[in-house]
C-alpha cells in the first residue's frame, strides 16, 4: 500500500467517526433544543436591544411608571443627546 492510499484510507475512516461522533452528539443533545431555543431568542433580543438604546430608555421610562408625557419629553431629549453624541464618535473616527 502506498503511502497516499494510507492517508486517504486514515482520511476515509476519520470521516467515518467524525460522522457517527457527529449523530451520537445530537442525540444526547435533543433535550436540550428548546431550553437552547429560548437562550438563542434572549441573546437575540439583548443584540436589538444594544443596537437600539433607546429602546432600553423607553423601557426603563416605562416600567417606573412615569406619565406619558413626561416619557416623550424625556425620551426626546435623550434621543436627541443619543445623537449628538453619535456624531461626535462618527467626526472622531473620520
Amino acid at each position: 500500500m502506498t503511502r497516499v492510499a494510507r492517508i486517504r484510507a486514515k482520511r476515509e475512516a476519520l470521516v467515518l467517526q467524525a460522522d457517527l461522533l457527529r449523530g451520537e452528539l445530537g442525540y444526547a443533545l435533543d433535550p436540550w433544543r428548546k431550553p437552547l431555543r429560548y437562550v438563542d431568542l434572549g441573546w437575540g433580543v439583548v443584540r436589538a436591544l444594544k443596537r437600539k438604546p433607546l429602546w432600553i430608555i423607553l423601557i426603563s421610562a416605562g416600567v417606573l411608571g412615569l406619565r406619558a408625557q413626561r416619557v416623550g419629553k424625556w425620551a426626546v431629549k435623550t434621543w436627541s443627546v443619543w445623537k449628538i453624541f453619535g456624531l461626535f464618535r462618527q467626526a472622531r473616527r473620520s
